[in-house]
């Protein structure tokens, strides 16, 4: 078969493909399911050609990885913090929609758990989730949660807790119920249930 049109596709193009079916691939398959002939195949061109766009199958990995934890840091963003548990409330249905929508980056969350040092493109830009409250990238997003959590317990709504407890308490939690849609993105509805109950697990977490 001829992949004349395919291979005249941008280079930039061709990239950003690549790593939509890469994310796609982890999520049903996890990290272990990612090989570049697979890649290859769905966009059209022979496994070679990829290497004009990453080094590797980590480079893959790291891009993803890159990716997710762009996004994560994203997460629990505020204005005032007038209401903490609104707020709390508001970033947890934020996390678990973003989760849900992109079931891949549970699959890397877990895979980073399971080993002592981590996954090495994971753990490259977090520094390993479980050093996520202290250092990396992701330290303005625990800055924001342990604001969050600091207050709620000023006012007496929260009681003490760790940052890092708390944010292994809602990633965990909600990885555990992410995986078992077997890498689907789930229907509004679904998303919207799975917000109620992480909403509930938090709030049961932090209440005095």
């Amino acid at each position: 078969m001829s992949h004349t049109g395919l291979q005249a596709r941008p280079r930039g193009r061709t990239r950003r493909l690549a790593l939509e079916i890469a994310e796609r691939i982890v999520a049903v398959e996890g990290v272990g399911g990612l090989r570049l002939k697979k890649i290859a195949d769905e966009i059209g061109i022979q496994t070679p050609s990829l290497y004009k766009h990453f080094d590797g199958r980590e480079a893959i990995l790291r891009a993803l990885s890159e990716k997710y934890v762009a996004d994560l840091a994203t997460q629990f963003d505020f204005d005032e913090l007038s209401d903490p548990q609104e707020v709390l409330i508001r970033g947890v249905r934020s996390i678990v929609e973003l989760y849900a929508l992109h079931p891949a980056w549970t699959r890397l969350q877990m895979r980073d758990y399971s080993s002592a040092e981590g996954v090495e493109a994971l753990s490259r830009y977090t520094g390993g989730l479980e050093k996520v409250a202290t250092e990396g990238p992701l330290k303005g997003f625990a800055t924001r949660v342990r604001e969050i959590l600091q207050e709620g317990a000023r006012i007496g709504v929260f009681r003490e807790v760790f940052v890092a407890d708390f944010i292994n308490v809602l990633l965990g939690s909600l990885s555990f119920k992410i995986v078992w849609l077997g890498g689907k993105v789930p229907p509004k509805k679904e998303i919207e249930r799975l917000q109620d109950m992480m909403e509930d697990v938090v709030l049961r977490f932090v209440r005095p």
